[in-house]
């Protein structure tokens, strides 16, 4: 780059137009990732598995239709609230959340969850979770309808635990 008398820069021609295709280059790789985005989010969304997504204070962030319908509950009636709120023995959603939160991988959870109705379903849950930094940043959690006798949640079919990923 050159300075003229008035201390005004410009840049030869040469690094004008490699920046104009650094540019470019960059305006098509945040096309493409938000592409991606949105094709997740789909994904998500409308999967015909129940999904969601508890922050590492309990709360749920998401949830997807399969799951709503599931319980019967409106996205304002579900998303935002605490997931111990739903469960009949709220104990086991902090146990699942405790377990998580040590970097296990947890499958097969036995839980009880109240519906919107009033009704209670069984769900069997599988969850992991997602890290960043060494931080918990959220749960990734499918249910599915579990075995319609009692059941405790403690016991999971299998788990496995992982150190936390340090990225």
């Amino acid at each position: 780059m050159c300075a003229d008398e008035r201390g005004s820069v410009e840049a030869p021609l040469a690094e004008l137009e490699e920046l104009e295709g650094e540019l470019a280059r960059l305006r098509v790789d945040l096309a493409i990732a938000r592409d991606q985005e949105r094709e997740l989010a789909d994904f998500f969304d409308n999967a015909p598995i129940p999904l969601h997504c508890v922050g590492p204070d309990g709360t749920l962030l998401r949830a997807n239709r399969a799951e709503l319908d599931l319980l019967g509950y409106s996205p304002q009636e579900y998303v935002g609230h605490h997931v111990a709120e739903f469960y009949l023995d709220p104990s086991l959603a902090h146990t699942l959340l405790g377990r998580l939160l040590i970097g296990e991988t947890v499958r097969d959870f036995h839980a009880r969850i109240r519906c919107k109705d009033g009704s209670v379903r069984t769900v069997l849950i599988d969850s992991s979770s997602l890290w960043e930094n060494g931080r918990f940043i959220h749960s990734r959690c499918p249910i599915r309808d579990g075995p319609r006798r009692s059941c405790t949640g403690i016991r999971s079919v299998s788990s496995s635990r992982h150190a936390p990923p340090r990225t």
